[in-house]
């Protein structure tokens, strides 16, 4: 069977509607609008004509099939639209004209392949030709031969059958028509009668020229038959003898009858003699050539009527067309001669009353035909609906009216009437009509791309649905890939199906969906939809959480992460049980996401907290991931209380033999490792939290005095536990005495002497120290339980002392052994006076002399410096410095000349604008001997007042960065200071300095030629202030961003387009502000409004213009783009539906704008010529312009002085060329076509 062909309508207003003309069998009418243009899904070779009927256009195809377009034709060709044949992606432009016969001549034209947007891309058809690759299938070959039959080739718009008649009224199609067979126009006696003339094809009879009928003398002219009989002989049918001659009874033969067939009348010559070559006696036929008994359509046989010689009937008698007027036609008008049997009685009736037609979308040829009979002459008005026609009974008493696909009265159900108004007025009723033409609205309003619809995996699986609206009762049939649905349909015409998750595969895709509604008359609707799916849950990753997914006590009391993968820039909750509500992160560009926790998170002890992670995509995806943390942060640890070796001393005897060791330990520990001289030794683990381990003989032996022993173990989380213990080891008889008696410089001062001396040491428990001063028996002592022991010499003891003969202590023990140490031997003098002792006002004024107070008062670089002191001590002497808290002791080292020297650290001085300090000096000298104390008050001042580093100004707008335009004005810089102070700011290696004032203002600006251009985000500035104490505050460091670099031109990927006009239009997505002007061949700019939808598709922005603003041809659009910092930039966007757009720059509305670029690349075959006038008069300061467009376009450049060819910036190849003297240059897209002067 035949295909369906797919067509597009583009409507004036450039809007664009799809459809289809069915197979063979259903409607293939289309209602055209004036200015509608129509393509087809068609090639050249599947259309064998094109034929005009009156205003509809009718094409033929080879497959035998009649497209019909209504009111294609117009008396103004302006409102004809444009006809177009695409297949396979090209498109062919058929221009017809026409001869004057109806059957148009086609010529055509291919359009060039588009190099970038056309207009005709809406009209495009990618798919092959239906009629042309079904012809290689044999599929409804009509009598078995194929679609390219030569009958059918030659025929044009003729050759096609009648339209059948449905209860009387007849769906026209194409008409019918006879064919003559006999040479016109020669008086041949006793021949036989001529054919009738040719029918025109239409089926109505009109116009219908018959060649002239063979009277047997003279002929009769067959005439130009206007209306419907078949063409008129010139005989006046009442049996005279109209040529003159001289026959008796025989009449000028009809050379057709009277019923519009163009009938082939073989019954004889019509000229009433004796036809057979015997006397003209009447008894032979006359052949009246009346064309009865004719059953296709091109008049019967003549009847064998006699001339009535014999008897036989002359007046139509033997009449085979049942009307007695001998003539065989079915005309009102009596015999021919002979006696007339009287008048035929006519009456009225319409045809196919009490059927009823039904006329669709689907009709192939809407037209309805109603016939019927009635008086010759009368008038008779017939009405369907709201539309009439009036027509005239012909002689024949019949009658027809057409009412033509475009006079169709409105959708309904109709009954003809036909009013009679002649003698009398009657109104018949006839057929009934139903009639429907339009086509079931279909809408989708969930579900699709267009409604904002994803189907997530959640969705997925309970199934995808999708409603949407139609006409109530209609039924809706949805596709996706190979699955159809039937749709419920509500009763109010909203509508809703589901498809299961096995009917449509999940992914991360887009598929079409295919609509399609039917009425109850069979009138359908389809469109195509998108579904977007998205059923992959994003992937989410939770890393093992202090490495181990348990946190002992050193990690928990140190920072911890929680950290994990996920889709890049994707947001991440993480909540963890105890720790608050959930938190949100973002994963990086990686896909890595983290969670610092604090230490101190999580409260020492054994826990469990459960950690979940989720995230989410776009479509509603959600992955979550949950795990257990464990907290273990103890870990328990100890020695057996009891003292080690019973004492804590292990003497020679416990020493040569084993010693055990016992503690106490958590139940979960691992391992136990005891650290003794260096030897480590493994602890038994009991399991019932005790432990134990046996040194071996000797393991005190090489350890000298004293050991350490430390425990170390570690439990599952990991945690680790010490704990030590300390014993002594006493393998001999030991005493010790304190090495300076009387203090380290072994020299007894007057004061130490007056207070008496105390000798302590130490030796073994009980031991017993006998002591002797300057040889004189002191003691003994007893050492305590613990080895300690002490002496105290009185003064009276020391009172036979002198400065010459010093002291000697000696010493020695006896342990309860008996053994007896080893003498020991202490010596000291005898000192009580300090010599020469001085201090000196101090220098206030340091290396340099800061500012004009600096000689009275210290500041901050002289206080950080230190303050240097000095002045004179007896040799040997040690000095004590204070100042307030602080305080210093200068060793006599530092004095073994005489003089000293201390530099007092800035710490030990106080700060502030006008603080003192008190400096208090005292000297003891060698022998122990303390001075009377020395105090010096000095000024300090260590502050800068008045200045706030919050209190700099930059002068950028107040936005952190410097445009191009504040750029030109300088950098202020500006703040408040300790008045006097001097401020000093440095930027990009230029300093520039300021005094504040008495109200501590200063502010200091840098020239444009200091400060760097293009995008810096960071550039640094210093500011350094100095008071007059010499104090420096700073450098305080700030930074300001430098952006002095336009924004670039916003690339145009799509506009929407009205009548002629753009409405709006789509850019890849920026962060830069936009604002649109309209300039007009004549006046001043006109601003535009626009609604703004950033990532309207993904990386796309979408403006419309409001309030019913357009951009039409011929005007121009400025886009305006702000970038963050302020830079501006304006291209000149040209826009043309129509090719060929010549680009004026001399408008008076460009002069408003400095331009940035001029975009051609949606004006097709655009052009325009630039001087250096021109440029230097659209451009800013840079006098750089960048012109984009595609090969088709075409620039011409005057006053071109230079040429860079072939430089690729950001990406995109340009020629610059210099034009005049100016240094003014153009960047031209390197495939625009150029002329250059």
């Amino acid at each position: 069977m035949s295909s369906a062909i797919d067509f597009a309508v583009r409507s004036a207003a450039g809007g664009t509607q799809n459809g289809q003309f069915a197979g063979q069998g259903q409607s293939n009418f289309i209602q055209m609008a004036p200015g509608e243009s129509l393509s087809l899904n068609l090639s050249p070779i599947s259309i064998i004509g094109y034929t005009r009927d009156g205003a509809d256009l009718v094409i033929e195809l080879a497959d035998g099939r009649i497209l019909t377009l209504a009111d294609w034709f117009h008396d103004d060709p302006a409102a004809t639209g444009r006809l177009y044949l695409s297949t396979d992606g090209a498109i062919t432009e058929v221009t017809l004209a026409d001869p004057g016969d109806g059957i148009l001549a086609a010529s055509f034209t291919t359009a060039p392949p588009a190099e970038k947007w056309s207009p005709l891309d809406d009209l495009r058809f990618t798919q092959d030709d239906p009629v042309v690759a079904l012809a290689g299938t044999g599929e409804d070959d009509p009598a078995g031969m194929g679609i390219f039959t030569p009958a059918l080739m030659g025929l044009g718009g003729t050759g096609l059958g009648a339209a059948a008649l449905i209860g009387g009224a007849a769906l026209i199609g194409g008409g019918g028509g006879g064919t003559g067979t006999e040479t016109p126009g020669t008086d041949t006696p006793n021949g036989p009668g001529d054919d009738g003339g040719d029918g025109d094809g239409d089926g109505d009879g009109d116009d219908d020229d018959s060649n002239d009928g063979d009277d047997g003398g003279d002929d009769g002219d067959g005439g130009d038959d206007d209306d419907g009989d078949g063409g008129d002989d010139g005989d006046d049918d009442d049996g005279s003898d109209d040529d003159g001659d001289e026959d008796d009874g025989g009449d000028d033969g009809d050379d057709g009858d009277d019923d519009g067939d163009g009938g082939d009348d073989d019954g004889g010559d019509d000229d009433g003699d004796d036809d057979d070559g015997d006397s003209d006696d009447g008894d032979d036929d006359d052949g009246d050539g009346d064309g009865g008994d004719d059953d296709d359509g091109d008049g019967g046989d003549g009847d064998d009527d006699d001339d009535g010689s014999d008897g036989d009937d002359d007046d139509g008698s033997d009449d085979d067309d049942g009307d007695d007027d001998g003539d065989g036609g079915d005309d009102d008008d009596d015999g021919d001669g002979g006696d007339d049997d009287g008048d035929v009685t006519h009456t009225r009736g319409i045809d196919g009353a009490g059927t009823s037609t039904t006329l669709t979308t689907n009709t192939q040829d809407p037209t309805i035909t109603l016939t019927g009979t009635g008086h010759p002459g009368e008038t008779v008005s017939v009405t369907i609906g709201d539309r009439s026609q009036t027509t005239t009974v012909g002689s024949d008493g019949t009658w027809s009216a057409t009412f033509p696909a475009t006079g169709l009265p409105a959708d309904g159900t109709h009954t003809a009437t036909a009013t009679f108004t002649g003698a009398d007025s009657q109104t018949l009723s006839g057929p009934a009509f139903v009639i429907d033409m339009t086509r079931p609205p279909l809408e989708a309003t969930d579900g699709t791309q267009a409604t904002g619809d994803v189907v997530n995996r959640l969705e997925h699986g309970q199934g995808i649905t999708l409603s949407g609206t139609t006409e109530p009762g209609a039924t809706v049939r949805i596709t996706i890939g190979t699955t159809t649905r039937d749709a419920t349909v509500a009763d109010d015409g909203t509508w809703t199906v589901t498809f299961t998750g096995a009917d449509v595969p999940g992914g991360d895709r887009s598929t079409d969906i295919t609509l399609t509604a039917t009425d109850t008359l069979g009138n359908t609707t389809t469109r195509t939809e998108v579904l977007v799916l998205d059923t992959i849950d994003p992937p989410l990753a939770l890393r093992p959480m202090a490495s181990d997914d348990t946190v002992n006590r050193a990690e928990a009391q140190s920072d911890l992460v929680i950290g994990g993968t996920a889709a890049p820039n994707s947001t991440v909750t993480i909540t963890i049980e105890g720790l608050g509500d959930p938190v949100t992160r973002i994963a990086d560009a990686s896909g890595n996401w983290s969670l610092p926790l604090p230490a101190g998170s999580f409260p020492p002890g054994l826990d469990s907290r459960s950690v979940t992670v989720t995230t989410s995509d776009a479509a509603g995806n959600t992955t979550t991931l949950s795990r257990d943390l464990r907290i273990d942060t103890e870990l328990g640890l100890a020695f057996d209380p009891a003292p080690i070796a019973q004492d804590n001393i292990v003497n020679l005897a416990e020493s040569q033999g084993q010693i055990t060791l016992t503690g106490t330990a958590d139940p979960d520990t691992t391992g136990i490792t005891l650290l003794l001289g260096g030897t480590g030794r493994a602890a038994t683990l009991a399991g019932d939290g005790t432990w134990s381990l046996t040194l071996p003989a000797d393991s005190f032996a090489a350890l000298g005095d004293s050991a350490t022993l430390t425990l170390t173990s570690r439990d599952a989380a990991g945690n680790i536990a010490t704990a030590t213990r300390s014993v002594k080891i006493d393998l001999a008889s030991t005493l010790t005495v304190e090495a300076t008696p009387v203090g380290t410089d072994s020299l007894l001062s007057g004061p130490e002497a007056a207070a008496g001396v105390t000798l302590d040491g130490t030796a073994e428990a009980g031991s017993q120290i006998f002591l002797s001063l300057n040889g004189t028996a002191h003691g003994p002592v007893t050492a305590d339980a613990q080895g300690l022991w002490s002496y105290s010499f009185t003064t009276a003891d020391l009172a036979t002392l002198t400065a010459q003969t010093g002291g000697t202590i000696t010493a020695y023990a006896i342990d309860l052994a008996g053994n007896r140490s080893d003498t020991i031997t202490r010596s000291f003098v005898l000192d009580t006076g300090v010599d020469g002792f001085a201090f000196a006002a101090p220098d206030l004024t340091g290396t340099i002399a800061d500012g004009p107070r600096d000689a009275s008062v210290l500041n901050a670089v002289e206080r950080d410096q230190g303050l240097v002191l000095q002045g004179t001590v007896e040799p040997g002497s040690s000095l004590r410095i204070q100042i307030g808290d602080w305080s210093t002791t200068l060793p006599g080292t530092a004095t073994q000349s005489g003089t000293w020297t201390l530099t007092v650290p800035a710490n030990a001085l106080p700060q502030g604008a006008a603080a003192t300090a008190t400096i208090i000096a005292t000297a003891t000298d060698p022998n122990g001997n303390i001075s009377a104390p020395i105090s010096r008050t000095i000024a300090i001042d260590t502050t800068v007042t008045g200045f706030e580093a919050t209190a700099i100004r930059l002068g950028t707008g107040g936005d952190g960065i410097l445009n191009a335009a504040e750029h030109a004005r300088g950098l202020p810089v500006s703040g408040l200071a300790e008045p006097g102070a001097t401020v000093q700011v440095t930027v990009n290696g230029h300093s520039r300095s300021a005094i504040a004032g008495e109200t501590g203002a200063w502010s200091v600006t840098f020239a444009a030629s200091q400060i760097p251009t293009g995008e810096i985000d960071s550039l640094p500035v210093r500011v350094t202030v100095t008071d007059t104490a010499g104090n420096v505050l700073g450098p305080y460091d700030l930074s300001v961003g430098i952006d002095t670099i336009a924004p670039d031109t916003p690339t145009v990927i799509e506009t929407q387009d009205v009548a002629g006009a753009m409405r709006g239009f789509t850019t890849l997505t920026s962060e830069d502000s936009y604002l649109f002007h309209r300039v007009d061949a004549t006046g001043a700019p006109v601003a535009l409004q626009a609604t703004e939808q950033r990532n309207a598709e993904p990386g796309e922005d979408l403006f419309r213009f409001t309030n019913g603003q357009t951009v039409p041809d011929g005007s121009y659009l400025v886009i305006n783009t702000t970038d963050p910092a302020g830079n501006e930039a304006n291209t000149l966007f040209i826009k043309n539906t129509a090719t060929g757009a010549e680009v004026d720059l001399n408008r008076e509305g460009l002069a408003a704008f400095d331009l940035s670029a001029i975009d051609l690349t949606r004006a097709p075959d655009a052009s325009l010529t630039i001087t250096e006038e021109q440029l230097l008069a659209l451009t800013g300061p840079d006098r750089t312009l960048v012109i984009k467009g595609e090969a088709t376009d075409h620039v011409t450049l005057a006053d071109v002085t230079s040429v860079q060819a072939n430089q690729t910036i950001n990406g995109t190849v340009y020629d610059i060329y210099t034009l005049g003297t100016s240094g003014a240059q153009i960047l031209l897209e390197d495939d625009i076509s150029r002329s250059v002067t």
